[in-house]
């Protein structure tokens, strides 16, 4: 009986002992899942931040990135305005050059009367030299029409075409159209 007894207790004893084996194992178990479950959420807060900080830059690139294009838009602005000036300057200049050398040989025949127009188109080499000069729209009046012809012809080569960039002369004065309107006669 006694003996009944010892195998009893030594039985508990497993019992307790093995429960404790578990115990101990489901709270190491326990311990490393929340070790883990930890690890994992520094992990994600790494990724997170490490996201974040990717963000910021890439938004600082872009910013960087916009207002280098905004300044190389604007600088290309000022250059095509400063080239367009210039451009302006040079047809201007030439436009009245071209004004006044027709200004000067330009004989009014007797029968030009104020209000009468003899428009004319004529084409230019880059030389300035005349190829061809014809009237688009008459005045009405063949001598008032001939001595607007005669004044281009008179006048040509306009020399100083031959000084512009070709692309400046090719767009405003290859082919060019001028206006003949006697305004300044007192009749």
């Amino acid at each position: 009986r006694e003996q009944e007894e010892v195998e009893r207790q030594r039985q508990v004893q497993e019992q307790r002992e093995r429960e404790q084996t578990v115990l101990r194992d489901q709270e190491e178990l326990e311990r490393q899942r929340a070790q883990e479950a930890q690890q994992e959420r520094e992990r994600q807060e790494r990724t997170r931040v490490e996201q974040q900080r990717e963000l910021v830059e890439a938004e600082r690139l872009r910013q960087e990135e916009e207002v280098e294009r905004q300044r190389q838009a604007e600088e290309v602005a000022v250059i095509a305005a400063e080239a367009a000036r210039t451009e302006f300057e040079l047809v201007q200049s030439a436009t009245a050059l071209i004004q006044q050398a027709l200004q000067q040989v330009w004989n009014r025949p007797p029968s030009a009367r104020n209000g009468m127009r003899a428009i004319l188109r004529i084409r230019m080499l880059p030389t300035g030299e005349l190829i061809e000069a014809s009237i688009t729209q008459s005045s009405g009046d063949s001598a008032f029409d001939r001595s607007a012809e005669n004044a281009v012809y008179s006048a040509s080569p306009f020399a100083e075409l031959q000084n512009l960039p070709i692309n400046v002369f090719n767009t405003n004065f290859r082919t060019l159209t001028l206006i003949f309107e006697p305004e300044d006669l007192l009749n």
